[in-house]
């Protein structure tokens, strides 16, 4: 799940998430809390994302926040036997 700082003013936030940089061919979501959680799993890996505020006229602001995570593939813990 992605969290952030709710915005005053916002009616509804804008999310893209992306493997690379430059955003091309990004996950969009779009959330009217401060928190998304993507319908699909993500293969593990680097990600970069960004989110926008838009207000109740769909004017966006004008910055983003933005972020980075690595989604780690599944581990396995040994089992001890004795």
């Amino acid at each position: 799940m992605f969290s952030w700082q709710p915005l005053d003013g916002a009616a509804y936030y804008r999310i893209e998430i992306a493997d690379n940089e430059t955003f091309n061919k990004p996950i969009v979501g779009i959330t009217d809390n401060a928190r998304y959680t993507p319908v699909k799993a993500m293969p593990a890996g680097d990600y970069y994302w960004r989110v926008q505020m838009y207000d109740d006229d769909d004017i966006p602001g004008s910055r983003f926040a933005t972020g980075r995570i690595t989604v780690g593939s599944k581990v396995y813990l040994p089992i001890c036997i004795r």
